[in-house]
């Protein structure tokens, strides 16, 4: 059991690495928006943990890349409860995602990863939307068309990222995976 928790916290370390790779890769290429937000794949970090070890494991992935891209977000936050909106508490949401853990085993594989991608990224896009319009005083209609430009192109990629992953290494989202 303690081997067990260990190789979980090393793979929420190694995974939360990738992630935040991930995230700053996007925002050096140019998929960054002027007001924060990016198109990119750091979601996919949170996904692979929250459907390897469940809920927990993926909402603490997310926290951590959330705290860490704060320390590169320079003067992209307010005060610590727009940062929850913005970044750690928005990146922990996707670890929800890890709710469909129990159902990864089952038949429906590729839409148990399409469901549960859509619940982490709309949880995510509703507390940036929420964020813009309490602290970024924009109204619901800009925050929603704001945040939407770069969510709904990121949900769309990170699935795909993760259909792909799955279609070529499905024991690496499943690791108990049995052949069926």
């Amino acid at each position: 059991m303690r081997n067990e928790k260990l190789l979980n916290f090393t793979e929420v370390g190694v995974l939360s690495s990738i992630g935040i790779i991930l995230d700053y890769l996007s925002s050096l290429f140019g998929v960054a928006w002027p007001n924060g937000g990016s198109i990119g794949v750091a979601m996919v970090a949170i996904l692979i943990m929250a459907y390897r070890r469940g809920l927990l494991y993926g909402l603490l992935t997310g926290l951590i890349i959330g705290l860490l891209q704060i320390l590169y977000a320079g003067e992209g936050f307010l005060n610590i409860f727009q940062a929850f909106f913005d970044y750690y508490g928005a990146y922990a949401i996707v670890g929800v995602a890890g709710i469909i853990y129990p159902l990864s085993k089952r038949k429906y594989k590729i839409a148990t990863i399409i469901i549960g991608t859509f619940i982490g990224c709309l949880l995510r896009f509703i507390l940036h939307t929420i964020g813009g319009v309490v602290f970024w005083k924009v109204d619901w209609i800009g925050s929603i068309l704001y945040n939407g430009s770069y969510m709904l192109p990121s949900f769309i990629l990170t699935t795909v990222v993760m259909i792909l992953i799955f279609t070529i290494q499905p024991q690496l989202l499943i690791p108990d995976l049995k052949e069926e």
